[in-house]
């Protein structure tokens, strides 16, 4: 993952939280790819199939790490993305992980955690809703 700058982290919070305005900020300022994940996150292949041929093979990881496969952390792992697992782990609830964060200097990615936690949670609500559509557009 390339070095994104602290107001940039704490937009891409925002923008999971469904702030449009900031989603096109990142999106007009050469960060499509966090919004990307965002779509990813709430299930859009063709995200993941635009993050896997932009070279953010990194941030399909993360959504499959959240998603449970255990084999995505292994790679995050492999490949360096520590601190992107630490933030989907913090995320996720597992100890440690916010002070893991802190301890080493993230501390934009703690924001980001709490916005995705949040996030994950609606994800999840809405895939479980008998009430919404099975089918992802």
């Amino acid at each position: 993952m390339k070095k994104y700058p602290d107001k940039v982290l704490i937009a891409w919070g925002e923008a999971m939280r469904d702030n449009q305005e900031i989603a096109k900020w990142l999106s007009a300022n050469g960060y499509l790819e966090l919004v990307t994940f965002i779509l990813s996150l709430k299930g859009s292949k063709k995200a993941d199939e635009w993050l896997f041929s932009n070279g953010h093979p990194e941030m399909v990881a993360l959504v499959d790490f959240i998603n449970g496969k255990q084999g995505a952390g292994v790679w995050l792992d492999k490949h360096g993305f520590d601190a992107l697992k630490k933030m989907s782990e913090a995320a996720l609830g597992e100890k440690g992980a916010m002070q893991w964060l802190a301890a080493h200097g993230f501390r934009s990615l703690m924001i980001v955690a709490q916005k995705l936690e949040l996030t994950i949670e609606e994800v999840d609500f809405d895939t479980n809703d008998v009430h919404k559509s099975p089918f992802r557009w």
